[in-house]
């Protein structure tokens, strides 16, 4: 992430980091939920977010937003995979 006033980094710096820190995140977990429920196995899919997710934080706001985006669909993703034997889990 980028740290200081959002508006001092152009919008696509502001992009790559929802790109890396939230795209990718949707991506491979989708993928890795797929894999697994294809095999009929159980497993866990582990997403990388920080505890910058659980404020404000300001000049490092891109960044934490990201992080709260992971934590939000990590928590409801494994709501839906826990029948199914799948934890998503967010590490902070």
């Amino acid at each position: 992430g980028f740290y200081g006033d959002a508006l001092r980094y152009g919008t696509d710096e502001m992009l790559d980091i929802l790109e890396v820190d939230a795209q990718a995140v949707l991506e491979f977990s989708l993928e890795g939920a797929r894999a697994l429920t294809e095999r009929k196995k159980e497993g866990v899919i582990m997403n990388v977010s920080s505890t910058a997710a659980f404020q404000i934080f300001p000049l490092f706001a891109v960044y934490s937003a990201s992080k709260a985006f992971v934590n939000q669909f990590s928590e409801s993703f494994d709501q839906e995979l826990k029948p199914q034997g799948i934890r998503v889990l967010a590490a902070c």
